[in-house]
């Protein structure tokens, strides 16, 4: 009935959220014009997310990024770790881990010896290993990097925690930020290629 405010607080008194009421939080977001907070709600939903929920989440927000006029040409690169963070969600650690150890012992094995055809197997099995490895390091930095998405129109950043630190510049509303370190309310982070 779009009555979005009204959704939005009947939503923030569910103490437990899930994916869906997270991703609907965003879309409320999304329709009061709030777009960073929308962007944050449709990120928290993506964790766990089903391939299918992944994908109605990244059209929001392609959708959210052309809205602000930050739409970015996709490149094959881009496109292919958006299918591996959204492949990731039926992938165990252990069963990657198993496969990398597994795919690498054939590695080793068919290397031992000097025939033609098993040079061409560990060839194929190598291209493997290394896929299976990439898989690995997709898995962890999705774990254990804690991303942020600035929500105020002018954050500056300060070289220190503190506002009598010299201002360095600031970051654009809605971009995303890893934040390395946090102390006392002040947040360290990588941004452009900076810490």
């Amino acid at each position: 009935q779009h009555e979005y405010d009204k959704a939005l607080s009947s939503y923030e008194m569910i103490t437990k959220k899930g994916r869906a009421v997270l991703y609907n939080m965003g879309n409320c977001y999304y329709h009061v014009h709030n777009y960073p907070q929308a962007l944050v709600y449709w990120l928290r939903a993506e964790r766990g997310a089903t391939p299918y929920e992944c994908a109605l989440i990244a059209h929001n927000k392609q959708q959210l990024a052309t809205q602000m006029g930050k739409s970015a040409a996709h490149s094959l690169g881009g496109w292919m770790m958006s299918f591996m963070h959204a492949s990731m969600s039926y992938v165990s650690l252990v069963f990657l881990q198993i496969l990398f150890i597994l795919f690498w012992y054939f590695f080793i094995f068919t290397t031992a010896k000097n025939n033609r055809l098993r040079k061409l197997v560990s060839g194929a099995l190598l291209l493997v290993v290394m896929c299976v490895g990439a898989a690995l390091g997709m898995y962890h930095l999705k774990h254990r990097t804690v991303f942020g998405v600035v929500v105020k129109q002018q954050a500056l950043l300060f070289s220190g925690p503190d506002t009598g630190f010299h201002a360095i510049g600031s970051v654009a509303c809605a971009d995303h930020v890893v934040v390395k370190e946090q102390r006392e309310g002040w947040y360290k982070i990588r941004y452009s290629g900076s810490i």
